[in-house]
């Protein structure tokens, strides 16, 4: 998850400060993501199939194997939305966003981050307090999404950078959407049967 959060937050810098070189940093970084993704996977179906894994691997019970599962891909997504937002950039016609759109982009790029750092925390401690902290910080963002949209459709920047910044803003989104759905999974994993 920091490796995802982090490529999400360069991603966001690279954006802010047309970094075509981070931004192919961040690309490259989702190949990396994409292999711990693959060895979590191979692990979990190892535990299924091999009981004494699970304990090995830090779970408790068999059940536990799909909610990380779960996890792994959500933060497997994550990255890859953060990549998706790098390979935008280039594309994009622009010198600089003006701070009036950038600034809220940015306030929403940091409460995605803080939804599935919440998230995260909740599971790690398997706290349903933390998980609804998380659950309920998506109706914020997709507020502040809805303002942003507003203002960059009222801006006069050129064609591609609107479409990129559209595509920035969806996945910022989708970002904060997999947090809630790690948020879910943690509260999942609190229920015992």
């Amino acid at each position: 998850h920091i490796m995802a959060l982090s490529m999400h937050k360069d991603a966001i810098t690279a954006l802010r400060e047309r970094n075509i070189s981070l931004a192919h940093d961040v690309a490259q970084r989702d190949d990396e993501v994409d292999r711990l993704y693959f060895f979590v996977v191979r692990q979990l179906k190892m535990a299924t199939q091999k009981r004494f894994i699970i304990e090995e691997i830090g779970l408790t019970s068999l059940r536990d194997c799909l909610g990380y599962r779960l996890v792994a891909k959500s933060l497997e997504r994550i990255a890859d939305h953060a990549a998706r937002i790098a390979q935008t950039i280039p594309t994009m016609e622009y010198q600089s966003i003006p701070d009036d759109i950038m600034a809220p982009i940015t306030s929403m790029s940091t409460l995605s981050a803080e939804i599935c750092q919440n998230a995260m925390k909740a599971l790690y401690q398997l706290s349903i307090k933390k998980a609804n902290q998380a659950i309920a910080g998506i109706a914020q963002l997709t507020e502040l999404e809805e303002k942003v949209i507003k203002l960059i459709l009222e801006s006069k920047l050129h064609i591609t950078t609107v479409v990129g910044l559209r595509l920035t803003l969806e996945s910022i989104r989708r970002a904060a959407e997999y947090g809630a759905d790690i948020a879910e999974i943690a509260i999942n994993l609190t229920k015992k049967l």
